[in-house]
């Protein structure tokens, strides 16, 4: 009789713990956001975000300077709750300096981005291999749509 009782209580507690939804660290996380709407300028809305510890994540940007796309990486702080991600960053690019707020939803993986007033929502999606590798091939990707833009607008 006790052992059975042992079991269905061992039973019970196992399917609270399966089936309670929990979440689950970012840490060693990254993610491709760029925005659903397609533009010529999509280089502009395009981050990258790698949770590099517990307590930081890791921002990759594109920026343009003379026809060609430049990757800027920043890491800062981030705080976090059950549903959402948040952290801003300062980036600075050749004696600009502007503010960028992120509010990543961690259901839906939609990032909600801020800069310069402007608003913006990505769509992102998990990246499996080596982060740098896939910005520096997303890069590229882009370097080659707007190649192609320029192209398009020769006088």
């Amino acid at each position: 009789m006790r052992y059975t009782l042992l079991k269905y209580l061992f039973i019970f507690l196992f399917s609270i713990i399966i089936f309670t939804e929990g979440q689950s660290s970012p840490v060693g996380k990254n993610l491709s956001c760029i925005a659903d709407d397609i533009t010529n300028k999509n280089y502009l809305k395009f981050r990258g975000v790698s949770f590099e510890t517990d307590k930081s994540v890791r921002v990759v940007s594109l920026n343009l300077k003379n026809n060609q796309l430049k990757v800027i990486s920043k890491l800062t702080p981030y705080k976090l709750n059950k549903n959402m991600i948040n952290f801003k960053i300062k980036f600075i690019w050749y004696g600009n300096i502007f503010f960028e707020n992120f509010h990543l939803d961690r259901n839906t993986l939609k990032l909600f981005h801020s800069k310069n007033k402007q608003k913006s929502e990505l769509s992102c999606e998990i990246i499996k291999g080596n982060f740098m590798t896939e910005m520096n091939k997303k890069k590229e990707e882009l370097q080659q749509i707007l190649n192609k833009n320029l192209d398009d607008n020769k006088i």
